[in-house]
């Protein structure tokens, strides 16, 4: 049987990356506001600039913990769902594939290439960028299920492979070289 990604009885929301704007991290902070006082934490591991990210410490709530840098895989492993959260149009989310490798479930937003990827993910639901109370009902949802986001699931067979460094690479490669062929008529 799967075990639990985190070993609280709170459902553990994570939120990796920039802390800049363009990732999402307002919005998270927003629809955060809209959860009750107890049941869930969220966790923010990132890095921004300074004064910006001391601006977005003074407006959260106490169940939100700020880790600054950490380590993709120690991140993964203290959260049971990860929040992808850009407002800006992703073309490759990297979080969104490391948390999908880590088994975690996720909310995320329909911003850039994230809804190609997310359909491999054990996935609470989506929303459009910036909506806020959208991300909020999610989460709160997750909240209200928590049993069931806070089991760690495996990816689905072959997931790591097609997204690992070199495939990616390897597909780039093969549109560049496809193009540049086309060009050449």
């Amino acid at each position: 049987m799967p075990s639990p990604a985190s070993s609280s009885d709170d459902l553990i929301f994570g939120f990796i990356g920039r802390l800049e704007a363009e990732k999402g991290i307002e919005v998270v902070l927003k629809a955060a506001e809209q959860l009750p006082a107890e049941g869930w934490q969220l966790k923010i591991a990132g890095k921004g600039l300074e004064d910006y990210v001391r601006g977005l410490k003074s407006r959260s709530k106490g169940n939100v913990e700020w880790l600054g840098f950490a380590k993709a895989d120690e991140f993964y492993a203290r959260i049971d769902v990860c929040l992808v959260s850009s407002v800006w149009p992703e073309p490759l989310p990297r979080t969104l594939i490391e948390s999908i490798n880590a088994g975690r479930a996720t909310i995320c937003s329909t911003a850039g290439g994230i809804p190609e990827i997310a359909g491999f993910s054990n996935m609470v639901g989506s929303y459009e960028p910036n909506d806020h109370k959208r991300l909020g009902e999610l989460m709160l949802k997750a909240v209200n299920e928590r049993p069931r986001w806070k089991i760690a699931r495996p990816p689905q067979p072959g997931f790591a492979e097609k997204f690992s460094a070199d495939s990616v690479t390897g597909q780039y490669l093969d549109v560049y070289l496809d193009n540049s062929r086309t060009n050449r008529r």
